[in-house]
């Protein structure tokens, strides 16, 4: 895996994202300031880049070392986002139905983000069946 063209999606879809979060916090009421918007963002871009460091490391070692990998992955994300909620949570003093809902949207963009790279990485070194 590649350290850059890799995280180029991400990094689009960060940058769209904080655009479009300006926007509309600007256009209409949006539930949560741009602030605390941004802290979620930011947070959530920071854990997919971990994430994606610690796949792309386990599909350049391959075979068990591939599954390992992916098992921390997935439990250190869970961990992570469990921190940033908390983090978030001691700051603000509160959990609002407009955190909840921002929160979900962005960790699905950002999940699915991983998922379709690292599914891509997978086809790129698939090994050829004989």
């Amino acid at each position: 895996m590649k350290f850059f063209p890799s995280f180029v999606p991400l990094i689009l879809l960060f940058s769209l994202i904080s655009i479009l979060i300006l926007l509309l916090s600007s256009l209409i009421h949006f539930p949560l300031g741009y602030f605390d918007c941004f802290y979620i963002l930011t947070g959530t871009f920071v854990i997919s880049l971990i994430i994606l460091l610690v796949l792309a490391q386990g599909f350049r070692k391959g075979g068990k070392n591939s599954v390992q990998h992916t098992l921390f992955a997935i439990s250190l994300k869970f961990l992570l986002y469990m921190l940033l909620i908390i983090g978030y949570y001691f700051l603000a003093k509160k959990l609002t139905t407009g955190f909840v809902l921002t929160f979900f949207i962005i960790y699905l963009l950002f999940t699915s983000s991983i998922l379709l790279i690292a599914i891509r990485e997978l086809k790129k070194n698939k090994p050829e069946s004989r």
